[in-house]
């Protein structure tokens, strides 16, 4: 009995060596794409494209393309290793944890990158850190099915992708905005099959909308940049964009476009002062007096070096209310508002004219529309 358990053995590994011969010789793309989409499915086939996409930015196209290389006959032989029943249920047990904390820490990273999260979830130290942990478990397993030139090449795999300078590069530059968010839809897909939706969700930010329950509308990975507002109260200030007001730009979230064209076109002073009193006007009653006296402070009083120009009689009335403080508190808003909309009168013909016509305006336009499809 023994014997004819031996033979069977025997003959498994005797298949398993010739096929992982002919996978040394043949397994080229489309056999290790094959094997990738067998366990990950077609997202995943996408996450190796974007992998090697960046690679080819941070590094060469050669380099990229013979790191993916390895990647899919690596895949490869893991698929025959599965196939043959070499890669035992305790050999899955041992990759489940440390693959799946790799993957749902750089999946935050990346929700961290889009502003899909506020948190920073962790520095790319813990996912060095991660990866190296990954990398000692998977030499060691391959150590018993492949030759030591395929585990070195495996190890290089592990340490370029899991490297200080790769992660760097992909998490965080402009290069690879949208590698990030090809990647993200598709690990989103294959986590989704594997861990708990709400342990994928990012953090829930309230609407800014006084007394509105809902969730602040997060970005969906790709141009819709997500809103201080839920759903609702976003669609309806979306459709209040055609009729374009420098406003609709200062409130909420602030966008890369619109934040490059105003730090060289408008004056500095006068958008933080409407910033402010805009932060103003959603402070809880009792901060009112405080806030009121530092904005005249720093944006009214004749000394300041922040001073807007306003009209005498607007900047006489202010400075009643504020030797007045605590009469008819509520109307500090009224006040500051009528100011603000005083500065916003001078920004709009240069904003109307400067950034209304400009591309600029069509990717403020893009950052804020909602997506046909988006999901809340």
């Amino acid at each position: 009995m023994s014997e004819k358990k031996e033979d069977r053995t025997s003959s498994s590994s005797r298949l398993f060596k010739a096929k992982k011969y002919l996978a040394s010789k043949a397994a080229g793309s489309k056999s290790g794409r094959k094997a990738v989409e067998h366990f990950l499915g077609d997202a995943g086939s996408q996450l190796v494209n974007c992998l090697e996409a960046v690679a080819a930015k941070d590094s060469t196209p050669a380099k990229a393309k013979d790191l993916i290389e390895t990647m899919l006959k690596l895949a490869f032989k893991a698929k025959l290793l599965h196939d043959e029943h070499l890669l035992t249920p305790q050999d899955v047990e041992t990759f489940v944890e440390p693959v799946n904390s790799l993957a749902i820490t750089i999946f935050k990273k990346l929700q961290y990158s889009l502003g899909l999260r506020q948190d920073d979830p962790s520095d790319i130290s813990a996912l060095n850190l991660k990866f190296a942990q990954l990398e000692d478990l998977l030499v060691n397993f391959l150590k018993k099915h492949v030759k030591m030139s395929t585990v070195d090449k495996a190890a290089l795999v592990c340490q370029y992708f899991g490297g200080n300078q790769f992660l760097t590069f992909f998490l965080q530059s402009d290069a690879c905005r949208k590698d990030r968010q090809v990647f993200y839809k598709n690990l989103l897909v294959v986590m989704k099959a594997v861990i708990p939706e709400e342990d994928l969700a990012p953090p829930v930010v309230p609407c800014k909308t006084p007394g509105c329950q809902g969730a602040a509308a997060h970005p969906d990975g790709g141009e819709f940049l997500g809103s201080s507002y839920c759903v609702k109260h976003h669609t309806a200030y979306f459709a209040q964009l055609s009729k374009p007001s420098v406003l609709h730009c200062l409130q909420g979230r602030k966008y890369e476009a619109f934040k490059k064209w105003s730090s060289e076109a408008l004056p500095a002073n006068s958008v933080n002062f409407v910033v402010s009193v805009l932060n103003f006007n959603q402070a809880k009653k009792t901060a009112l007096v405080i806030f009121a006296e530092e904005l005249y402070k720093k944006y009214v009083a004749e000394n300041s070096r922040y001073r807007v120009e306003l009209k005498q009689e607007t900047v006489a009335t202010i400075e009643t209310r504020i030797k007045n403080p605590e009469k008819d508190v509520e109307k500090h808003r009224d006040v500051f508002d009528a100011a603000k909309m005083e500065i916003v009168a001078t920004l709009e013909p240069i904003f109307l004219k400067g950034f209304v016509t400009s591309a600029a305006w069509n990717q403020f336009l893009a950052a804020n529309r909602i997506p046909a499809d988006y999901e809340i």
